[in-house]
């Protein structure tokens, strides 16, 4: 059963998943691309970037409330570590947050309740394997036993045929012919005693084996289930947000400490912040080795702040 327990440590390790933010090109006037746009086009007079928020597609669920204060705690992201208010709410700024409901959003949503799918058939195929370890060890204990049993037969088989040969050679009174019936009866009673013992282990086997057949067949189409994940999803990078100098669009995410992300992301394109090489920074274009629950700027986050000042 070795080669199930690799086929499932294998299969699960291609769930593995990258997702990718938007570079955040410009479409200049023409069409060409150029780079994210500087500080002083997205400043008002304070120096604050000012922001509201746009449309929100119902499909998200998620009310302009809960979107305006996760928006706020993006924006503590940044604000904290600077020890300044850097970002304005205004209903009046040119510059909006919207969230957009496409077929990003609708295959996102697929491949996590695919995904979710995957993680309980493990779960189930991991406890069938621990099922599995314990009646393979039961059955080694029984099939020991049943050997022992039947070596200690043998030699007591062994014994009477070398007594009863011997008695004949020498001749044998009534004691001890009554003596070596007493004996080949024991004899008998083992060996039905052992019989049944051997039938049970058979028995056991057989259960064993039948276990065995139907644990490798669902490791066979648990993995089945992965390859068709893979081929589905595989190499499918979506961008979760784009920031294009006048709105900042969000289309995808998985859950709210995502989004809390995504948005903190974005708003540092707002700051001007070009992409960074630190996979731990927020303003890393990979969305995947960062602490979405409990996230902090890396140094690399708060030194290209201090660069664009």
């Amino acid at each position: 059963m070795n080669l199930v327990k690799g086929i499932l440590g294998i299969a699960m390790g291609l769930l593995l998943g990258m997702w990718l933010l938007n570079q955040h090109h410009v479409p200049s006037a023409s069409g060409q691309t150029s780079t994210t746009p500087s500080w002083s086009s997205r400043l008002f007079g304070d120096g604050k970037v000012h922001y509201r928020l746009g449309a929100i597609d119902a499909r998200f669920h998620l009310s302009r409330a809960e979107l305006s204060l996760l928006t706020r705690e993006a924006i503590a992201l940044w604000e904290g570590p600077m020890a300044k208010q850097m970002f304005v709410e205004d209903e009046a700024a040119p510059l909006t947050i919207s969230l957009v409901y496409d077929q990003i959003q609708e295959t996102s949503n697929q491949q996590v309740s695919e995904e979710e799918q995957l993680s309980r058939d493990h779960s189930s195929h991991e406890s069938q394997q621990q099922e599995y370890e314990t009646q393979k060890a039961r059955l080694q204990s029984q099939q020991q036993t049943f050997e022992e049993h039947l070596s200690e037969f043998q030699q007591r088989q062994q014994q009477y045929q070398d007594t009863l040969s011997q008695l004949r050679g020498q001749g044998a009174d009534r004691l001890d012919e009554a003596r070596m019936e007493v004996a080949r009866v024991q004899l008998e009673q083992q060996q039905q005693s052992l019989q049944r013992e051997q039938d049970d282990l058979n028995q056991s086997i057989q259960s064993f084996n039948a276990n065995a057949s139907e644990l490798n067949q669902a490791a066979s189409q648990f993995n089945e289930k992965v390859d068709r994940y893979n081929q589905r999803y595989s190499g499918r990078s979506f961008h979760k947000g784009v920031y294009d100098g006048k709105s900042i669009t969000i289309y995808e995410f998985r859950n709210r400490d995502e989004l809390r992300l995504v948005l903190a992301h974005e708003l540092g394109h707002a700051l001007g912040l070009n992409h960074s090489n630190d996979p731990q920074g927020l303003m890393y274009p990979v969305l995947q080795a960062q602490n979405l629950s409990n996230f902090h700027l890396a140094s690399s986050d708060i030194s290209l702040v201090l660069q664009r000042h």
